[in-house]
């Protein structure tokens, strides 16, 4: 929840079953003017969006995902509940704070980044092994031939992936292999 630069109206983010909700209150109450939600298209995060006001009084800059994508930042029009995508990637970039004279914009931008690394026994030398900017983890050995299976979301959702030493790495199982 924040007030907008000059005062007269709150913006508030809720979370709710059906998905996060946007409500614009003016300020003090005005049984003319009664609160209203607002850019109801906005996509559900799992952490929440999060925004800062413009200094026009009526724009926000928004971070927010689609789905499992990482939360990225957008424009919105509080009057006319139209948005639009300010950046995109593969990291995700929270916390917008937009400059009082609106010139510019800090944001946070996470990044969790799980690699697999490779430890010999006999040396205890550790290198990396597969190493992307997305995320790798759950890595399991076959039971015969030197080739493990891993889980990544380098291509979006998370998904089982082959690695054979000398060869490319390919998905074995994904989403799409499961019924909804």
């Amino acid at each position: 929840v924040k007030f907008s630069p000059d005062g007269t109206q709150i913006l508030l983010l809720r979370g709710a079953v059906d998905g996060d909700e946007v409500w614009l209150v003016p300020y003090p109450a005005n049984p003319a003017k009664p609160p209203r939600q607002i850019l109801q298209g906005l996509f559900g995060t799992r952490n929440g969006p999060s925004f800062s006001w413009m200094p026009d009084n009526r724009h926000v800059v928004l971070s927010t995902a689609v789905g499992d994508a990482p939360q990225q930042l957008y424009i919105a029009d509080t009057v006319s509940g139209t948005f639009a995508m300010l950046s995109s990637g593969t990291t995700s970039q929270r916390s917008p704070a937009v400059s009082p004279d609106g010139s510019k914009l800090v944001f946070v931008e996470a990044t969790r980044d799980f690699d697999i690394v490779t430890m010999s026994l006999a040396t205890v030398v550790v290198a990396p092994l597969i190493a992307t900017q997305r995320n790798e983890n759950q890595p399991a050995w076959a039971a015969r031939e030197p080739a493990m299976v891993y889980v990544t979301d380098r291509s979006g959702p998370s998904a089982i992936w082959l690695h054979n030493p000398g060869q490319l790495d390919r998905p074995l199982v994904s989403s799409r292999d499961f019924p909804a």
